[in-house]
């Protein structure tokens, strides 16, 4: 019996096991992120449209019920009881509501193409070229959602590492805290992107090239729901802030 023949077959077997979860479990992170982004937009939207209707409700009250010929009390206790149907916590509600579907739409959709993960040895050059993701929507958008669910997922792998040095370096009393866990945080960045964005970036590629053209679910526009969360993870402004805390300037 080949002991450690068995043995680097048994780790290889691990590794090819626990891989996809860990590149899914960074792509999670980066769809929460841009949840969370989302979550506020959303609730800023529905403010705007709340307002709104609120004008044109209060209007169509003033007009109808001055016609009958209504006191400007009554007119005034109708039109607070029509604005005030939807509150605060109900549009935050609604708010949260639509930013957990379109996450939990986003991870059913990137758990596919990230699980299949195969070790894809295509050289970059050919892997990116245009012309093996034309003419379906799926084979262009699956690689360019996970892509960037995964990056966003690693600056939160680098921002957790970084608060943790921060405070380990504070409990051992040493100058510099700050400075200290920036140039750790962008070590750790570094490192999760060569070993796990890299990799998801691959499996996007291989199934955009693959298997997106064979499955309904890739074919159309469901993509856009993951392609827009991710999108929001990594939008400039935010995106840029965050280097910027991440490093020791």
């Amino acid at each position: 019996m080949n002991v450690p023949a068995i043995a680097i077959t048994a780790l290889l077997r691990l590794r090819a096991f626990l891989v996809p979860i860990a590149l899914f479990g960074l792509v999670v992170l980066g769809l929460h992120a841009g949840s969370d982004r989302l979550d506020d937009l959303a609730f800023q939207l529905i403010n705007v449209v709340d307002r709104f209707i609120d004008g044109v409700v209060a209007r169509v009250l003033e007009t109808v019920l001055g016609t009958f010929g209504a006191s400007e009390r009554t007119v005034a206790r109708w039109t607070y009881g029509a604005v005030s149907l939807i509150d605060l916590d109900e549009k935050r509600w609604t708010a949260r509501a639509l930013a957990l579907v379109f996450e939990l739409a986003a991870d059913a959709l990137l758990i596919w193409p990230v699980l299949r993960h195969r070790h894809d040895r295509t050289p970059w050059r050919e892997a990116g070229a245009p012309r093996a993701y034309l003419g379906n929507v799926g084979a262009a958008f699956a690689p360019i959602a996970v892509a960037l669910a995964s990056l966003a997922g690693a600056i939160v792998v680098a921002q957790q590492a970084q608060l943790q040095l921060f405070w380990y370096f504070r409990f051992l009393g040493r100058p510099g805290a700050s400075r200290a866990a920036g140039v750790g945080a962008l070590i750790v960045l570094a490192l999760v992107t060569w070993r796990l964005v890299a990799p998801a970036v691959r499996a996007g590629l291989a199934f955009g090239r693959t298997h997106a053209r064979h499955h309904p679910w890739y074919r159309g526009w469901w993509l856009a729901a993951p392609l827009f969360v991710s999108a929001l993870a990594v939008s400039p402004v935010p995106l840029w802030r965050t280097l910027r805390g991440l490093g020791p300037w």
